[in-house]
């Protein structure tokens, strides 16, 4: 299956990329993979962790502690921003309105996505228990 998925100007002509649909399916779309490092060990096993206590999914923890940091952050309250470590890459699913959400916040507060969500996951890891 081919699809026309961008339009590119090139020398003042039109030119349509097409890809192979096989390619790029979307099957799983609006969940999205993507990868975030600089993230300490210690706050990927406490959010997990969390998570696990409070038998949520991993990829709805993520949606909650971004949501959170975002209420908190532009309601003005105290944020410690996690600074990013020597951590590797690890990979992270997401609704891809959590995604808008990280870019938005990385516009609004001039950090870099890994210390939005690295910022995100510990706050939500070591939120007091309800």
């Amino acid at each position: 299956m081919n699809v026309v998925v961008a339009e590119n100007v090139v020398g003042g002509d039109k030119e349509a990329l097409m890809l192979n649909g096989n390619i790029m399916p979307q099957v799983r779309y609006p969940n999205i993979s993507t990868s975030v490092s600089g993230i300490a060990a210690e706050d990927w096993d406490a959010f997990t962790a969390r998570a696990r206590q409070d038998n949520i999914k991993y990829q709805d923890a993520i949606t909650l502690a971004i949501k959170d940091l975002a209420v908190a952050a532009r309601r003005g309250d105290p944020i410690e921003w996690k600074a990013a470590k020597n951590a590797p890459s690890r990979a992270v699913r997401m609704h891809d309105d959590t995604r808008i959400l990280i870019n938005e916040l990385v516009e609004e507060f001039s950090y870099k996505q890994n210390i939005i969500v690295g910022t995100a996951m510990h706050m939500w890891a070591n939120r007091p228990s309800v």
